[in-house]
């Protein structure tokens, strides 16, 4: 409620189905589907069926409880703010940040994979994977390469162009702007970039900087935290 700045629908259900029997009869039993939706949905882990529900029947209920959830925070941010693909660090660092703090998984996010060796290192997709993995140290790191990122390309990437690296680095800036700021802070930049604003130009103003300042002050945010 914070975060978003509105309770849900006092109505909204979540439904986290089983089996492949159970599966089928609820999307039969679903009212207002055509046949041809209903046999897309079969083929899918889960979807939402409107503003107040959301379900989820993939193959472990850890995999459904971390689906679900995310799929609820994007329908979130898209209805509140109008959040959408486009702003993919957001969608998913932001996404990702909420469900690891809620139940502590990261297993649903999309990056394009990365499957070879930079800088004497393998890709990151592996990394991402381990459940063991601390990511904000993994940004933290990345931010102290001697070549550095450049956050502006994170931050104007759509969800389709994001790399492993992005996804930390927005998983990190979700952990700076939730933790590190009133909530009306995060509200305000989500609501600028659901209105279509410049994503670059967005931060900066709502921040009151730059962003190779933003990049300092997440290495120190990350350092005083601990990560």
């Amino acid at each position: 409620r914070e975060v978003f700045g509105h309770r849900l629908h006092p109505n909204y259900s979540l439904y986290l189905i089983d089996t492949e029997s159970e599966r089928d009869q609820f999307i039969q039993a679903w009212p207002g589907l055509d046949e041809k939706y209903r046999e897309r949905l079969a083929r899918m882990e889960g979807s939402s069926f409107h503003s107040e529900a959301m379900a989820c029947w993939g193959p472990t209920s850890e995999m459904r409880l971390d689906s679900v959830l995310r799929q609820t925070l994007s329908s979130q941010m898209r209805e509140r703010f109008g959040i959408t693909d486009n702003s993919g660090w957001v969608h998913e660092g932001f996404g990702m940040y909420l469900t690891y703090e809620l139940i502590g998984t990261r297993l649903s996010f999309f990056i394009k994979p990365t499957n070879y060796v930079e800088n004497g290192e393998e890709g990151w997709d592996r990394e991402l994977r381990d459940p063991s993995s601390d990511w904000l140290a993994m940004a933290r790191k990345e931010l102290e390469n001697s070549k550095g990122p450049n956050l502006a390309i994170t931050i104007g990437r759509d969800i389709n162009e994001l790399t492993g690296k992005d996804l930390v680095l927005a998983y990190a800036l979700g952990s700076f702007f939730m933790e590190g700021h009133e909530p009306a802070v995060t509200q305000k930049l989500l609501t600028e970039l659901g209105n279509g604003k410049s994503p670059v130009a967005t931060v900066e103003k709502v921040l009151g900087y730059d962003i190779p300042t933003l990049a300092e002050r997440l290495h120190t945010f990350l350092v005083e935290t601990g990560s």
